[in-house]
């Protein structure tokens, strides 16, 4: 009998009238393995070898006692009468590969007065750390190339950066990842989708205020204000439009671009988690879910955000169940937003019309066609090569061009070439060499 079933038979005994916290430990698989244990009943995981220090926050998170070290999401909240929260002058670098998250994170902290800086992976963070000083760091622990964890302990190991906040932000609010992340060397984290008061009162427990000249927030706030007239729709079906305005400090001009590129890149979502599934690459139509869920919090899109998560949830099983009732329901509910957006499409067409200028053709196919071609040839020279391809198509085809990187990490060559198939199809690109006839 293995750890998962002897756990479930404890936890199912009615007879036990005391019944114990259970910690999960394996050496291997851990995102399988705690999907598994997260399904029976435990929410606290640890990966083999063990220290002392790890294993004593586990045990002491499980019973609530630490008050002192990273706190629970709910802890770090602002009072009520705390409504114009500023952080003028904090230097933050986000680290996040996600186009829309980092738009998000980005208008958030901006027009509180902050300054922020983008990494796209655990790589890029380490690199700007090591030619730059920053007063915090916002880590996703889900990124390809380097992730995280890894690019945390990376970071502590130099000396000068021990006293550097880093705060994870993370979809998994489970009790092992929390330890983990102390593990990794965090200070604290966020879950996501950001909620901007938890993420202000969390920063603030790590770095103070300080003024900078010029109060370059009141000016970003200023240009904020005078750009706002644009046409979000009056209501979306399952889009909570107030709640998404709030998300991103009431920028109508934000918001309404983070609509149209949702629309615009997750439009044909489901049917490729559905491909996904067919072909049996279950894993895959997994993160595309995952991913799904993740933006679809940000612009408080909750219908599509609750389908999405079954869909994980579902395709996190050992044997999982078919899905294509809810990717039906799935497809009907993302149609609807791009619906909305469509209707009220003569109001915003010029901020569309520029979005369509920032892809050059002429100047998108060589990248293209030089990252197929190391693609093609197993050349792991290709992750620049798709970095390169990802900074030029901007929000274009953000799904796609996760799904190649995350292929392109874990060397699954042909698995990538699919997304730059579609991607080559939609702007009528030729792929010569590379099996398009």
């Amino acid at each position: 009998m293995d750890g998962i079933e002897a756990a479930q038979t404890i936890l199912g005994d009615e007879s036990i009238t005391h019944m114990p916290m259970a910690i999960m430990v394996s050496a291997f698989g851990r995102e399988e393995v705690a999907r598994k244990a997260e399904k029976i009943g435990i929410q606290n995981f640890l990966m083999k070898p063990i220290n002392q220090s790890l294993l004593f926050d586990t045990i002491i998170n499980m019973f609530d006692m630490d008050k002192s070290g990273m706190t629970i999401q709910s802890d770090a909240q602002l009072e009520d009468t705390a409504d114009d929260v500023q952080i003028d002058g904090i230097t933050i670098l986000l680290v996040e590969d996600n186009v829309i998250n980092q738009e998000v994170a980005t208008e958030i902290l901006s027009s509180a007065g902050a300054w922020v800086e983008i990494a796209n992976n655990g790589k890029e963070a380490i690199d700007a750390i090591a030619a730059k000083t920053y007063d915090l760091v916002l880590m996703d622990l889900q990124m390809p190339i380097m992730g995280g964890y890894e690019a945390t302990k990376f970071i502590r190991s130099d000396r000068k950066n021990q006293n550097l906040p880093i705060i994870a932000m993370t979809a998994h609010a489970m009790q092992g990842v929390e330890a983990e992340c102390k593990a990794a060397g965090m200070n604290d984290y966020v879950s996501k989708p950001i909620d901007p008061r938890n993420l202000f009162a969390t920063i603030l427990k790590w770095v103070k205020p300080k003024p900078r000249a010029g109060n370059a927030a009141g000016a970003q706030q200023t240009t904020n204000a005078a750009t706002t007239e644009q046409a979000i729709p009056q209501s979306i079906s399952g889009v909570d439009i107030e709640e998404g305005l709030a998300r991103v400090g009431g920028n109508k001009k934000l918001y309404l671009k983070l609509l149209n590129d949702f629309a615009g890149s997750y439009r044909v979502c489901a049917a490729a988690i559905r491909s996904a599934i067919a072909e049996q690459r279950t894993e895959e139509a997994r993160r595309l879910a995952h991913t799904l869920k993740g933006v679809s919090g940000n612009i408080s899109a909750k219908e599509v955000f609750a389908l999405s998560e079954q869909v994980e949830k579902a395709l996190s099983m050992e044997s999982p169940p078919d899905c294509s009732a809810l990717l039906d329901q799935l497809e009907l509910k993302i149609q609807a937003i791009v619906d909305a957006l469509d209707a009220g499409r003569v109001a915003i067409q010029p901020d569309v019309a520029a979005a369509e200028e920032e892809i050059d053709i002429t100047k998108i196919a060589p990248i293209l066609l030089e990252a197929t071609r190391l693609i093609w040839t197993d050349d792991i020279e290709s992750e620049a090569a798709i970095r390169k391809l990802k900074q030029a198509l901007g929000t274009r085809f953000a799904a796609e061009m996760e799904e190649v990187a995350r292929c392109v990490d874990g060397f699954d060559f042909d698995a990538a070439k699919r997304p730059l198939q579609r991607i080559a199809n939609e702007l009528s690109i030729r792929l010569e060499g590379t099996g398009n006839e």
